[in-house]
């Protein structure tokens, strides 16, 4: 556990971000409720999900899978941190969903392998250009839709402080809206919803 929490000091932004998550996944269970919160007000956003496939990018514990497969989805949910994903609740909890260890900035999924693609509280950890690979990556591999909540525009200080030590990438994606940057990305927002100050957008794929 100490070996993979220096890494943590990492140059290299994968390293630094499996060793982060690594070292947090024993504890992770304290923002469980946060986190069930937005996916739950995320997925609201869906119509009925049976019949159809959902990829889960940085599903971490399974939370936003869970809720997805609860939709009626299919779910395949890939993270960086094997930690995360052995965690026991998802093993537990998450029974409909197949969890795969992959870097979301090179899905090793074919084009339109998906109907939906989702990224929950992800997109802040990234650097803009990772986090526009993460986009491009999700919006090849999806058929339909593109499912995102993440911070948007101004944060009150216990965020800002909370995500200063963690050492995230939230700075650049508040300085703008994220539906303005979504918009850019070429994922046109259909329905979308905020909470507090997280959006929660639902995209459409562009044919």
């Amino acid at each position: 556990m100490f070996h993979r929490c220096l890494k943590f000091l990492a140059a290299r932004s994968a390293e630094r971000l499996q060793a982060l998550y690594d070292c947090f996944a024993p504890i992770y269970f304290l923002v469980h409720p946060f986190v069930k919160t937005i996916a739950a007000r995320a997925v609201a956003l869906l119509d009925d999900g049976h019949g159809l496939h959902a990829l889960d990018i940085c599903t971490g514990t399974g939370i936003v899978a869970e809720a997805l497969s609860g939709r009626g989805y299919r779910v395949t949910g890939i993270d960086l941190s094997a930690q995360m994903l052995s965690q026991p609740r998802a093993l537990r909890r998450a029974k409909a969903v197949t969890n795969v260890q992959m870097d979301a900035r090179q899905l090793a999924f074919a084009d339109r392998s998906f109907d939906l693609c989702s990224i929950s509280m992800g997109l802040h950890e990234f650097q803009i250009g990772d986090r526009q690979q993460i986009l491009a990556e999700m919006s090849r591999v999806s058929r339909q839709y593109v499912l995102i909540a993440d911070y948007s525009g101004p944060q009150p200080w216990f965020i800002r402080l909370a995500e200063w030590a963690e050492g995230s990438h939230y700075q650049d994606l508040t300085t703008d809206a994220l539906e303005h940057q979504l918009e850019r990305a070429g994922l046109p927002i259909i329905r979308q919803e905020r909470r507090l100050s997280i959006a929660l957008c639902l995209c459409r794929v562009p044919p």
